[in-house]
């Protein structure tokens, strides 16, 4: 399963680990997670080499017990993903919150999604104040920058918000570069909890599909200084 699994933890430095997992579609290594950070703070992970079956690199957040147990002040940064479902994946377990979080000056090699965020209407919790930074993404297979908080794409009417609706705002994409079989920008909110407030800046990605940008349920995102 996984390989670095911290949970419940603060003030953790990891610096030039190589981790190494076969792919998971060739049957050998799923959710193999490279390094997994669960309701943790103040971490600091650099100069990693992280080629996995599953996440590269994971940040999770517990909210099943009587308290909220939050993950924040957490930097990525130097290091190289390579193979894995995502780079840097946030969720999706979000229910006890994740905020504060800056991804910064790193190469993401042939993963399926570039930098995801992700949840459902099962999860809750809330993500913010979210910084990714100077990354290159070559060869995704899947999306390049990806925020999803759809379980069941056949249900899309408007839920109740309560204790399990997640909410994802104040997110930042400044200097990506990069390329995607699938949509370059995937950001799919639920009715009842848009997407909201993201801005990307000096973004340059590139995709196969016709119509590479995918906006569904969101609110106030700016494009290279467009609107939508």
């Amino acid at each position: 399963m996984f390989n670095v699994n911290i949970i419940w933890s603060n003030s953790i430095v990891i610096d030039g680990i190589r981790i190494r997992n076969p792919e998971s579609y060739h049957g050998a290594g799923p959710n193999t997670d490279g390094i997994n950070l669960l309701s943790v703070n103040r971490v600091h992970v650099m100069n990693v080499d992280v080629a996995t079956g599953d996440d590269c690199l994971v940040l999770d957040a517990w909210g099943y017990r009587k308290d909220r147990d939050p993950t924040h002040d957490v930097l990525i940064e130097n290091s190289y993903m390579s193979i894995g479902h995502s780079g840097v994946g946030i969720g999706s377990i979000t229910a006890g919150g994740i905020r504060n979080v800056t991804i910064r000056n790193c190469v993401f090699d042939s993963v399926c999604r570039g930098v995801d965020i992700r949840s459902n209407n099962e999860r809750g919790g809330v993500v913010e104040d979210i910084l990714y930074q100077n990354l290159t993404m070559r060869n995704c297979t899947w999306e390049g920058i990806s925020i999803n908080l759809i379980k069941d794409y056949n249900d899309k009417g408007r839920q109740p918000i309560g204790d399990q609706t997640p909410f994802v705002r104040n997110i930042r994409y400044e200097n990506i570069r990069g390329d995607a079989e699938r949509e370059a920008i995937y950001f799919y909110g639920l009715p009842e909890a848009p997407i909201k407030n993201v801005v990307l800046e000096n973004v340059d990605m590139r995709s196969k599909k016709p119509e590479p940008i995918l906006l569904r349920n969101t609110k106030n995102i700016v494009i290279n200084g467009n609107r939508y």
